[in-house]
């Protein structure tokens, strides 16, 4: 999905989360271009606001959306 948020905003800077290592490491071999962190979601937070969160098979496995939804988004209020 990384490539297809390039493709539609070549300029942007792109930050990828994983709690696995291994994960991170094939991410990386894929695209070198993204700022891949290792960390939990619960715990992360943006280093400034963001435009866009993406999540494929995360987001939906966590607990307290009330609260994590405006800590990724730099106080963004939307919704899934």
């Amino acid at each position: 999905m990384t490539e297809v948020i390039r493709q539609r905003w070549p300029e942007a800077r792109i930050t990828g989360v994983d709690s696995s290592a291994a994960m991170l490491a094939r991410a990386r071999a894929a695209d070198s271009t993204v700022d891949w962190r290792l960390g939990d979601l619960l715990e992360w937070r943006p280093d400034e606001p963001v435009d866009l969160v993406y999540s494929n098979a995360a987001l939906h496995w966590l607990d307290g959306d009330a609260a994590l939804f405006p800590r990724l988004g730099g106080g963004w209020r939307g919704g899934c």
